[in-house]
């Protein structure tokens, strides 16, 4: 073999390798935006549920948020004071799992989410506040909901381990 192989051999070698760290590189980048973008929902998340709680445990903030009048979670059969606590409560819990959805691996809450989402209370604050939440978790609940109204389950069934 002489030189002028070796050289064009060992150039293919090097744009192979050039090509294959590209790649890695372009692999590893987009899982870095992945776990920084989680942790920014995280963040929002935690941020959200400390807010959301003093509207839960605060009886002044409360008061101020009755006479603002513009909260509407849902109806529930509740009166205004117990609707806002437990809409904000709700969506304590909600920001939680959009959270969970995010960080932890698939189907790892999908149980505990369509109990929910069978309950009255769960399905109806659902419906009516799901555009606070991002699109992939809408998305996903959505579907946890189609699945439950297409079998039929329960939520009794749902806690009880038989639907």
């Amino acid at each position: 073999m002489n030189w002028e192989a070796i050289g064009v051999i060992a150039e293919i070698v090097g744009a192979i390798a050039v090509v294959v760290t590209l790649i890695y590189l372009a692999i590893q980048v987009r899982q870095a935006k992945h776990e920084i973008s989680a942790v920014g929902m995280q963040a929002r998340a935690s941020h959200a549920r400390g807010a959301l709680e003093d509207i839960v445990n605060s009886s002044e903030l409360i008061d101020v948020f009755i006479k603002l009048d513009f909260l509407n979670y849902g109806d529930y059969g509740l009166s205004k004071k117990e609707m806002i606590r437990f809409g904000a409560w709700c969506h304590t819990w909600m920001q939680t799992e959009q959270g969970s959805f995010y960080l932890l691996p698939e189907g790892a809450h999908d149980e505990l989410r369509t109990w929910w989402l069978s309950t009255p209370a769960g399905s109806e604050f659902w419906e009516n506040n799901k555009g606070f939440y991002d699109d992939a978790f809408v998305e996903y609940m959505d579907s946890l909901k189609e699945k439950l109204d297409a079998e039929g389950r329960s939520s009794m069934e749902i806690q009880s381990g038989t639907g």
